[in-house]
């Protein structure tokens, strides 16, 4: 096996998941790497169920307890001890012999292991015996998907510290309305009489209240009852999430309101027209029509399904609220995507359980490039380009009106499709035929709409994926349209049965979202240079017919008219893929270093994506999962977008530096200030080196700017963790500290009580979390031992490198800056290219408008700033910088004919563009202006209510 990972693998994973609902089946999706075929096969997983970190002796448990009372609940389970975070010794069997239960585990997975096959590797890495760390410990059980869901164990009494990563079966929580101690205990009864399916054993008795522990169809037994608050209520729609926040306020005023009402939730929804809108979701009783009344007219009613039948629901319990041992998930961290696969061979043995999958060399070139090119032709072959047009829609409602066109690009294919409402007649067809015989692509005529999506999807069906510009917010919503069978009319719906019937389709349009990728999603969440992410701005073209011009075109109906539209379509769809083989090299790099597909990294934010990406890393380190103690999604990503980015971080760290008003002709820099101070981090990661190193050698500025957006991804937590650290140790991040400053046991003078004063601060806890820090993000640990106790520097090491970064840019000559760029000369920072800008300092926080050249590469630059609306002011930044003409006399008298509250409102451009203050400036003065030879400009009036006699300015 060793000697076969040093050759380009013949066979790479697509995807491993779950073979049915229960068991232990997966289905292995693989391709060649020859013609990028998918093939299938079927093999055998134990999935596992790792604990939380078990700090047993706090329970009163020694280890041996711990498993025997596991084996008790468990008979048939298997367990296994795996070290939390600690570096793993090696040890003999003799040196095992005084540690009973280690070594019966260990002997227990080698002789599993060797039934099985002679080779050196199972899924559990190394075969080696570790001595589980003497305070803390993980616990792995290994089994099927049922066992998945059905191992709960708690340590304490009360039943709250449940240590495996899983979700009950019984995880809704029922609430009966408020009662006093009487109607509690008749309540009861009551329950256990009506209800012998539900174990009393689940139902809690509260202080004023029942509490029931139930399954989903438990449940729904509770549907006709008039006292359990489960019956689901929703508001009125809100425009704003503030106003559904102020709509909750005045719900809790009513009288009595606690009594009735349970879950209080705000929702949003998106609608028809993708308008995101507010509601407060909440759970109440019947049993109170008051209530009711005073909920209705309050905007309320009830929320029904699909079935007209009031929806119910609870408060769920979780332990796995963020669905961190899902058996989908857990097969990526074992078997990467695109990692080799060899078929011959069980997926238990296949190459897998290292950190960092692709790390292995041979031949020049490393595994993980090999991977990485790959992988990139397997998407651009299997991968479908699609744009549509459409005829007579209306802009605030979409879908709506007809697809008329359609084009299918790819590697081999080139098609457009077009309906008989635009080719009309026979004659016309034809003439269409003979313009387009010798034309690089294929024209494909259908009777209407619903035959081009039948048609069109039997050749998108030939693609594992599918993309476009705006296609899952356009145009997959048209082509999807006509799948919900309940919203069509009769006559639709037999057309589109007759269509499924024909090519024995379910739906008639089958590609799922899932495998779709959308180029405006992936660009506007990774590049800010431009004004906009229109198609035509970043693949570099004019549209050469605009909507309503392409509706006359159509409605004319001749050669002429139609051959424009067809050109332009065809011109579009080609755009489109030039855009995304631009996209998909980076997108590819992108892919790996989250674990997921390519759909994956287009459709999500890459903050989200390379957070994710972690959990791989943080898992075959620690055997358990990262965020394990996180108890609601919602709270978990809001704590996630809380976390400054390192632009935002830096742009505090820099505040001070001063900058140039004006015109300049300069350079543009992304300023490398903490990938310079987190660069052991970087550079002991193979996908960050390589995102690092793609970003020196790449020209395109939008290339570059996607490259750098998934480097300060990647970084953006583990800088903002260093900077909380730092915080909590009550000090500013980014200025140099010793050690002294942050553990206040340090200046203990006795020895005999730094120890103990060691673990009564939080010395403890901050040195702790500095030793997780650097295991979790591979740096090298730095520590040094005082009086016996380790110090922990980690932290504190990367915040001082941060300190000489941040003293070192604020000594480079900068001209001006935005959120995440500098301009200047020769500033330590990545070079986007060479930069005509306006910067305007004082008007407002670091706005910079400017065009951007670079070799061949051309873009128009807007940093924190849109296009001002005054004509004028945009037809002069226009000439000035996008044109590169300089201001004149003539421009200047414009601008003082601008009345004072236009003058007020863009006093900053025009002070920036011209050098002159506006604000004391009336139309009077246009005669006082003399212009020299050497091109300056004289002009005299009154500031202040004093006199400046002639002051000189420079025309630009």
């Amino acid at each position: 096996m060793n000697g076969l990972i040093s050759k380009k693998p013949k066979y790479r994973i697509l995807e491993v998941k779950p073979n049915g609902l229960t068991g232990n089946k997966i289905k292995v999706r693989y391709y060649d790497t020859e013609k990028y075929q998918i093939h299938e096969s079927e093999s055998n997983w134990d999935y596992i169920t790792p604990s939380i970190e078990v700090l047993y002796e706090k329970y009163g448990y020694t280890i041996e307890e711990l498993l025997i009372e596991l084996e008790k609940s468990f008979p048939k389970g298997k367990f296994f001890i795996k070290n939390y975070g600690s570096t793993k010794a090696k040890f003999t069997q003799e040196e095992l012999q005084g540690e009973k239960i280690t070594l019966q585990v260990s002997q227990d997975i080698l002789k599993n292991f060797k039934k099985k096959a002679n080779l050196d590797k199972t899924q559990f890495g190394d075969i080696q015996h570790y001595l589980p760390d003497e305070k803390s410990v993980i616990l792995w059980h290994l089994g099927s998907r049922e066992d998945k869901k059905n191992l709960e164990f708690f340590i304490d009494e009360e039943h709250k510290k449940q240590i495996f990563i899983k979700n009950s079966p019984r995880r809704y929580l029922a609430r009966t309305i408020k009662l006093d101690d009487v109607r509690l205990e008749n309540a009861k009864d009551y329950i256990a009489l009506t209800f012998p399916e539900i174990n009393p054993e689940h139902i809690e008795q509260k202080k004023t209240y029942l509490q029931l522990k139930l399954e989903k169809k438990e449940l729904k037994l509770l549907r006709n009852e008039k006292y359990f608050r489960i019956f689901e209520y929703k508001s009125k729609a809100f425009a704003s999430e503030k106003e559904a926040e102020e709509h909750l306020e005045e719900t809790i005023k009513i009288k009595q309101i606690d009594k009735y009402i349970d879950k209080k939730i705000i929702i949003s929804e998106r609608d028809k027209k993708n308008k995101i809108n507010f509601f407060v979701k909440i759970n109440s009783a019947k049993s109170n029509t008051k209530i009711i009344e005073k909920l209705s007219n309050l905007g309320y009613t009830e929320n029904l399904n699909q079935r007209n039948k009031q929806q119910i629901s609870s408060r769920e319990q979780k332990w796995d609220p963020l669905d961190e041992n899902i058996s989908s998930g857990q097969l990526r961290d074992f078997f990467p995507t695109h990692n080799c696969y060899y078929p011959s061979f069980s997926i238990k043995y296949q190459r897998n359980a290292k950190e960092k999958a692709f790390d292995y060399f041979g031949n020049g070139k490393s595994d993980l490039e090999i991977a990485i090119d790959d992988a990139y032709k397997f998407y651009r072959k299997n991968t479908a380009v699609i744009d549509i047009e459409v005829i007579d829609y209306d802009p605030d409602e979409i879908p709506s009106g007809r697809i008329f066109m359609a084009v299918l690009r790819s590697e081999t294919e080139n098609k457009l499709y077009i309906i008989k409402e635009v080719w009309q007649n026979d004659k016309l067809k034809k003439q269409i035929q003979n313009k387009y015989k010798k034309f690089n692509g294929d024209i494909i005529y259908t009777e209407d709409e619903i035959d081009l999506i039948a048609v069109m999807h039997q050749d998108a069906k030939k693609y594992e994926y599918i993309i476009g510009h705006n296609y899952l917010g356009y145009d997959y919503k048209h082509l999807a349209k006509f799948n919900n069978e309940k919203k069509l009319d009769n006559i639709v719906k037999e057309q589109v049965n007759q269509k499924r019937k024909q090519y024995k389709s379910k739906r008639l349009w089958t590609k799922s979202k899932q495998k779709s990728m959308d180029s405006l999603k992936y660009l506007k969440s990774r590049i800010d240079l431009l004004k906009d992410h229109k198609l035509s701005t970043f693949a570099g073209f004019k549209k050469s017919i605009e909507y309503l011009e392409m509706i006359d075109l159509v409605k004319k109906g001749s050669l002429l008219s139609l051959s424009k539209v067809i050109d332009y379509t065809f011109e579009d769809g080609l755009r489109t893929k030039e855009l995304m083989d631009k996209l998909l090299f980076n997108a590819v790099i992108e892919c790996f270093a989250i674990n997921q597909d390519l759909p994956r990294v287009f459709n999500n934010n890459p903050l989200i994506n390379f957070y994710d990406s972690g959990k791989r890393e943080y898992f075959m380190k620690m055997n358990t999962y990262r965020n394990r103690h996180d108890r609601s999604y919602k709270k978990h990503i809001e704590k996630l977008n809380a976390r400054m980015s390192p632009e935002e971080i830096l742009e505090e760290l820099i505040k001070d530096v001063m900058q140039e008003e004006g015109i300049h002709n300069t350079e543009i820099y992304y300023p490398k200030t903490i990938f310079n101070a987190f660069s052991e981090i970087i550079e002991n990661d193979p996908l960050k080196k390589m995102i690092k190193d793609r970003i020196e050698k790449e020209n395109n500025p939008i290339l570059k700017a996607d490259l750098i957006s998934k480097l300060s991804a990647s970084v953006h937590v583990l800088v903002d963790k260093a900077k909380n650290y730092i915080e909590v140790a009550g000090h500013t991040f980014g200025k140099y500290v010793e050690p002294e400053q942050i553990y206040s046991f340090l200046k203990e003078k006795d020895p005999e009580k730094v120890t103990e004063a060691f673990l009564q601060e939080k010395d403890f806890e901050l040195s702790r979390l500095s030793w997780i820090y650097g295991i979790e993000y591979g740096a090298k640990r730095r520590k040094e031992k005082y009086e016996g106790v380790p110090v922990e520097k980690t932290i504190i090491h990367f915040n001082n490198l941060l300190a000489e970064e941040i003293q070192k840019l604020k000594k480079q000559p900068i001209k001006g800056r935005t959120k995440n760029y500098l301009i200047g000369n020769e500033i330590d920072g990545i070079k986007i290219g060479n930069i005509r800008a306006l910067n305007l300092t004082k008007g407002g926080p670091h706005k910079i408008i400017g065009k951007i050249t670079e070799g061949e590469y051309l873009y128009d630059f807007f940093g924190n700033m849109k296009m001002p609306n005054n004509e004028l002011i945009k037809s002069l930044i226009d000439k000035i910088i996008f044109q590169g003409n300089s201001i004149n006399v003539e421009d200047i008298k414009k601008i003082l004919c601008l009345d004072d509250e236009e003058k007020e409102k863009y006093r900053h451009v025009i002070r920036a563009i011209s050098g002159i203050d506006p604000k004391y400036l009336k139309k009077e003065h246009i005669n006082s202006i003399n212009i020299s030879k050497d091109g300056n400009f004289k002009m005299k009036y009154k500031q202040n209510k004093k006199s400046h006699g002639f002051d000189q300015y420079n025309l630009f």
